[in-house]
């Protein structure tokens, strides 16, 4: 990250555009300009943009299918639910999915270590999630245009709305930056 992307974060916020935190089971969907902000560790969370109409959307899902949900009542816990869901907004004001801007962040197992020796392939739950949404786009015949997935470490993630701008982090370290070419 440059010296002035927290500058640049903090003009933004300066200028009134609002930061919404993206909770686990949430997915917002939105042509408002926002930051809109997330932590993720074994969750996914992917970022879609469409620079025309300016709508933008983004979700944090916990879970990679709602198939076999006990109680499917946050279908955004899900990725493939969280992904059609958002999918079926951005169809029904006339966007062609092809021409969506897409980021994908997350996954991580996080676990301490000896947990992840002991468990790890088992509960890898965030390598389930990242393959399901993988899966899914390319389905549909979507490219990724970036992704920070796996691993080993937690991310917070900003996402500018208006421009569709990504910034990632790992927890415990500097920002990455990724500017979106308009």
């Amino acid at each position: 990250m440059s010296e002035e992307t927290p500058n640049y974060l903090k003009s933004l916020i300066d200028k009134g555009v609002c930061i919404e935190h993206l909770k686990i089971g949430e997915c917002i969907f939105t042509s408002r300009p926002l930051i809109i902000s997330t932590v993720l560790g074994s969750c996914v969370s992917a970022t879609i943009h469409h620079s025309k109409t300016g709508f933008s959307a983004m979700f944090h899902a916990m879970l990679p299918s709602i198939e076999n949900a006990r109680n499917p009542s946050q279908p955004c816990n899900y990725v493939d639910n969280a992904l059609e869901s958002l999918f079926a907004r951005f169809e029904a004001r006339g966007v062609k999915l092809e021409t969506l801007s897409i980021r994908l962040f997350g996954g991580g197992l996080t676990m301490y270590s000896d947990e992840k020796r002991e468990f790890g392939e088992i509960l890898d739950v965030g390598r389930k999630n990242v393959e399901i949404a993988k899966a899914m786009l390319k389905q549909r015949g979507l490219k990724i245009i970036r992704e920070d997935i796996l691993g080993n470490q937690g991310r917070k993630v900003l996402f500018y709305t208006k421009t569709g701008e990504v910034w990632m982090k790992f927890v415990s370290s500097s920002f990455k930056t990724d500017y979106v070419s308009r």
